[in-house]
C-alpha cells in the first residue's frame, strides 16, 4: 500500500460519502467533532506520540471529511411535491437547462422553472423537470429544434407528471433515477404550438458544446443508416437513447452492455488520433495539445464518468512521460475517482461510475496475477497466446463487475467471456472507422459514404452476432436477489482468494481452498434471501400493468397461473417490458394456466410476447368470435405458437390443494348475445377456508346472471372489482351476494377512463369493503395458508 496511497486515501474518502448516505448526523455536531479529533491528533503530532494512534486519527479524518464534503456538496434533491401524480395541461415558465440530442418522434430538454399553473394550483417554483414534445413530422419538429438553444425562456402547456416508480417487485425506478440526476418530474407536450419561446437569450458556452455535438450527430445520421447512427451516437457521444430496448436487452444477457458507453477504448482512439496529427510538433507541445483535444472530448461527450476516468488518467500518464516520471496505474486512477467525487460526491452511486472503475480496478490488479500464470506454460502460437491474454483482461474485468451487473441487471451472463472476445475488437473497429469517417467527410464525402457503408455492415454483423448469442437459451442466468450485502461478501471472497492462494503449493490443496470458499460464499449470500413466493400457499399478485389486468397465481403445490397480460401498442408492450421482467424476477420459468378474460387488448395483448419467450403451452378464452378479427387472429397465433387453447366452460380445475371454478355457462341461450366485455371469463378460486373471485370486464348483465344461477356460492373473501371499478360493473347487489371483505382494483394512475368510478369507489366505502388499487399502490400481492388472507408489503421486503 505503500506505493498506492491515493487509493487508502480515496477508499477512506468514499466510505465516508458512502456512510452519510445510510446515517444523517447534523452537519454542527460532525464538524465539532471532526474539531476535537483535529487537536487531539496535533497534540499526538508534535509530542511524536504513538505514531499507529497519528495513522488511525489520519484515516479517520479523511472518512470525516469525506462525510462533510457529502454533506456541503452534493446536489440537492428535490423531491416530487405535488399532491396528485400527473396535472393534465399545466403551464410552464422557465429556462431551457439542457438540450438532448433529437430522437426519433420527440425532442427532449430540460427546463428550470419560474412558475407552474395547473388548475389545482398556481405557484412559484424552482425545480428542474424533463421536457418531451413528441411530434410526427420530422420537418416541423427539426424547424422547433434548430430554434432552441440553452438560456432559452420559454413557456409550455403540457401533461405534468411524476416519473414511473417501482410499481412491480424488482422493477426499475424510473423517478429515483430521475431524482438522483437533480430531475422532480416529467412534462409531455403533443403539440408544437404548445411551446413558445418568450426570450432568446441563451448560455453562449454551454450553446457552443450543445452546437458542436448536434454537428457530429447530424453527419452521423447523414452518412449511417438508423441502426449503425443509434449505435455510433452512443458510442461517440454518450446517448443511448435511440438503441431500442430489445437490443439493450441483447446487450446485456451477452454481457456486453458495457460497450455501448463511451469508456477508455475511445479515449485511446482520440490520443492516438492527436498524437498522428500533432505527430510533427516537439514532443511538449504534442502532448498539450492532445491534453487539450482530450479535455475538449470529454466536454463533448458529456463527461461521462467511464470518460472522465479515463481522461484523467491518460492526463496523468502524459504529465508523467512530460516529467520523466514513473506512471502508477493504480494511484492514476484513484486520483481520477477523488476528482470525479470532489466534483459530485453522488457519482459514487451512478452505476456508470461503479462499472468503470470496478472494471478497470479489476483488470489493474488481476490481469497482472492472470498474465503471469499464462506465461508460465510458454505458448508458442502468438495467436493463442493473444487470445488468452485478451481474455484474461476481460475476465478481470468481470470478476470486478459482476456484483454491479447482477444488482443492477439481474443477469449473470454465461457467454460474456466469449462474446467479449468478438465485441470488444469489432467495436475497436467500429469507433476507429465512425471518428474517421467523421474527420474525412469535411474533406471527401465520396470516401466518407465507403467507410459509413463498411462500417454500416459491420454494425449490422454485430447486431446479429449479439442478437444471437444474447437470446442462446444458455445465454445467461436469472439472478434476481443479489444484495449489497452479497456485494460485500462476493469482493471479501476475492480478496482473501488473493490474499491466500498462492501460499497452498499442491493443486489439491488449492482445489480444496477454492471450494471452501465456494461454499462458505454460497451459504452466506443466501442469508438474506427472501422469497415473495412463499411454499405450500397460495399467493395471488395483481401485477401494475397500467390501465388493464394482469393477475398472477401460485398454487400452494407450485403450480402456476396468469389471468390476462395487460396490453400491446406499437409503442409499449407490457408483455415484453412489465410481465417478462416480472416473471424474471420472481424466477418463474413457465406458467401452467393463461387465462384470457375477454378480448379487450388491455386484456390479451401482453400474451403475444409471453407466447414467443415459451412461457405458456396452454391458455383458457371465451368461444371464438368468428364476427371479430383480433379474436381470429389471437386464436391463429396461439395455433402457430403451439399453444393449446381451451374455450370457457363450466368445470372445476383441481390444482394444489385449490378449486378453480370456472363459472361461464357458454351454452346458455343469452351467452352469444353477450357484449365482449360481458361474455369475460369468471373465476372462483377456494383454497381451505379462503376464496377469491375474478370478473374480468363483466358489466351488469353478466352479474345479474351469475346472481340467478350462483346466488350464495358468488360470496368470497376477495373481489378482483369488474372492468377497472367502471360504474358499468358492481351493483349494490352483486357486491352484497360477493360480500368481499377486500376489493381489488387493477386501473392505470390518473387513467383517462377515470377508474375506478366515484359511485363504485362511494358504494364500496358504505359496504365497509376495503380497497386495495394498483394506481396507488403498485402491485397488490395476497397470500393465504388457507385459513386467513394477508397483504404482503412487498416495497418494505
Amino acid at each position: 500500500m505503500n506505493k498506492h496511497p491515493l487509493i487508502i486515501f480515496t477508499v477512506l474518502f468514499i466510505c465516508g460519502i458512502v456512510f452519510r448516505n445510510y446515517i444523517e448526523i447534523e452537519l454542527l455536531p460532525a464538524i465539532y467533532l471532526w474539531a476535537f479529533l483535529l487537536a487531539v491528533t496535533f497534540i499526538y503530532y508534535f509530542k511524536k506520540r504513538n505514531s499507529s494512534l497519528i495513522q488511525l486519527l489520519f484515516f479517520i479524518h479523511i472518512f470525516i471529511i469525506g462525510y462533510l464534503f457529502s454533506s456541503l456538496f452534493s446536489p440537492d434533491v428535490t423531491k416530487y411535491p405535488f399532491e396528485k401524480q400527473r396535472y393534465k395541461n399545466a403551464k410552464v415558465i422557465g429556462e431551457i437547462s439542457n438540450i438532448e440530442l433529437p430522437r426519433n418522434g420527440r425532442i427532449v430538454f430540460e427546463i428550470q422553472t419560474d412558475s407552474i399553473i395547473t388548475s389545482d394550483f398556481s405557484q412559484q417554483r424552482n425545480i428542474k423537470l424533463l421536457c418531451n414534445v413528441f411530434e410526427d413530422s420530422k420537418n416541423k419538429l427539426k424547424k422547433v429544434y434548430d430554434k432552441l438553444s440553452i438560456g432559452n425562456k420559454i413557456l409550455i402547456e403540457a401533461n405534468l407528471q411524476k416519473g414511473k416508480e417501482e410499481r412491480n417487485p424488482g422493477e426499475f425506478d424510473y423517478q429515483k433515477y430521475l431524482e438522483s440526476k437533480g430531475i422532480t418530474a416529467l412534462l409531455y407536450c403533443y403539440k408544437l404550438e404548445n411551446l413558445v419561446i418568450i426570450n432568446n437569450e441563451d448560455e453562449f458556452l454551454s450553446n457552443i458544446v450543445f452546437n458542436i455535438r448536434k454537428k457530429i450527430d447530424e453527419q452521423i445520421q447523414k452518412y449511417s443508416n438508423p441502426n449503425s447512427a443509434a449505435l455510433l451516437r452512443g458510442l461517440l457521444l454518450a446517448d443511448r437513447s435511440e438503441v431500442d430496448y430489445e437490443t439493450r436487452e441483447s446487450f446485456v444477457n451477452a454481457g456486453v452492455i458495457h460497450v455501448l458507453a463511451v469508456s477508455g477504448l475511445h479515449v485511446g482512439f482520440i490520443i492516438l488520433i492527436f498524437l498522428f496529427l500533432f505527430n510533427r510538433l516537439n514532443i511538449v507541445l504534442r502532448y498539450v495539445l492532445t491534453i487539450i483535444g482530450l479535455l475538449i472530448f470529454l466536454v463533448i461527450t458529456g463527461s461521462q464518468p467511464s470518460v472522465l476516468r479515463a481522461t484523467i488518467m491518460s492526463v496523468v500518464l502524459i504529465l508523467s512521460f512530460l516529467a520523466n516520471r514513473s506512471y502508477n496505474s493504480i494511484n492514476a486512477i484513484s486520483l481520477a475517482a477523488f476528482i470525479i467525487l470532489i466534483i459530485n460526491p453522488q457519482e459514487i452511486f451512478n452505476p456508470g461510475f461503479q462499472l468503470s472503475f470496478s472494471a478497470v480496478l479489476s483488470i489493474l490488479i488481476l490481469y497482472p496475477v492472470f498474465q503471469k500464470k499464462i506465461k508460465k506454460y510458454r505458448i508458442r502460437n502468438k495467436l493463442i497466446n493473444s487470445l488468452l491474454l485478451f481474455a484474461a483482461v476481460s475476465m478481470a474485468a468481470q470478476i470486478g463487475t459482476v456484483p454491479f451487473t447482477l444488482y443492477y441487471f439481474k443477469k449473470l451472463s454465461i457467454i460474456a467471456l466469449f462474446a467479449n472476445l468478438i465485441v470488444i475488437p469489432v467495436i475497436g473497429f467500429i469507433v476507429g472507422i465512425g471518428i474517421f469517417t467523421l474527420f474525412i467527410s469535411l474533406l471527401w464525402n465520396w470516401l466518407a459514404i465507403i467507410y459509413s457503408s463498411a462500417n454500416d455492415f459491420l454494425i449490422e454483423l454485430l447486431f446479429r452476432f449479439v442478437d444471437l448469442t444474447g437470446n442462446l437459451k444458455l445465454s445467461y442466468l436469472s439472478i434476481t436477489d443479489f444484495s449489497k450485502y452479497d456485494s460485500i461478501i462476493f469482493y471479501s471472497a476475492i480478496l482473501f482468494i488473493f490474499i491466500f492462494y498462492k501460499r497452498f503449493d499442491s493443486y489439491k490443496t488449492k482445489f480444496l481452498f477454492l471450494f471452501l470458499i465456494t461454499i462458505n460464499f454460497s451459504l452466506l449470500i443466501s442469508f438474506d434471501n427472501k422469497s415473495i413466493l412463499t411454499e405450500n400457499k397460495l399467493v395471488i399478485i395483481a401485477i401494475d400493468v397500467g390501465q388493464g389486468d394482469g393477475i398472477f397465481i401460485k398454487f400452494p403445490n407450485g403450480e402456476t397461473a396468469l389471468i390476462d397480460a395487460g396490453n400491446r401498442t406499437p409503442n409499449f408492450d407490457t408483455g415484453e417490458r412489465i410481465i417478462k421482467p416480472f416473471f424474471e424476477n420472481m424466477e418463474i420459468e413457465k406458467i401452467d394456466y393463461g387465462f384470457v378474460s375477454h378480448m379487450d387488448a388491455d386484456h390479451y395483448g401482453g400474451y403475444f410476447s409471453l407466447f414467443d419467450n415459451g412461457y405458456l403451452k396452454t391458455i383458457y378464452k371465451s368461444t371464438l368470435d368468428t364476427t371479430l378479427k383480433k379474436d381470429i387472429n389471437f386464436e391463429k397465433y396461439t395455433e402457430l405458437s403451439d399453444i393449446k387453447v381451451k374455450h370457457y366452460k363450466k368445470e372445476i380445475l383441481k390444482i394444489g390443494n385449490c378449486r378453480v371454478y370456472i363459472l361461464n355457462d357458454t351454452n346458455a341461450p343469452l351467452y352469444k348475445s353477450l357484449t365482449i366485455n360481458d361474455k369475460s371469463g369468471i373465476l372462483k378460486i377456494i383454497f381451505g377456508n379462503t376464496s377469491f373471485l375474478f370478473t374480468g370486464d363483466a358489466g351488469v348483465k353478466t352479474e345479474n346472471i351469475l346472481l340467478n344461477e350462483f346466488d350464495s356460492f358468488l360470496d368470497s373473501d376477495i373481489l378482483k372489482l369488474g372492468h377497472h371499478g367502471s360504474k358499468t360493473s358492481s351493483s349494490e347487489k352483486f357486491l352484497d351476494a360477493v360480500s368481499p371483505e377486500y376489493a381489488v382494483i387493477s386501473a392505470g394512475v390518473e387513467n383517462k377512463f377515470k377508474h375506478p368510478s366515484k359511485e363504485v369507489v362511494e358504494r364500496l366505502i358504505r359496504k365497509n369493503i376495503k380497497m386495495k388499487r394498483t394506481d396507488l399502490q403498485g402491485a397488490v400481492i395476497i397470500e393465504s395458508d388457507g385459513y386467513k388472507i394477508d397483504f404482503i408489503d412487498w416495497k418494505k421486503n
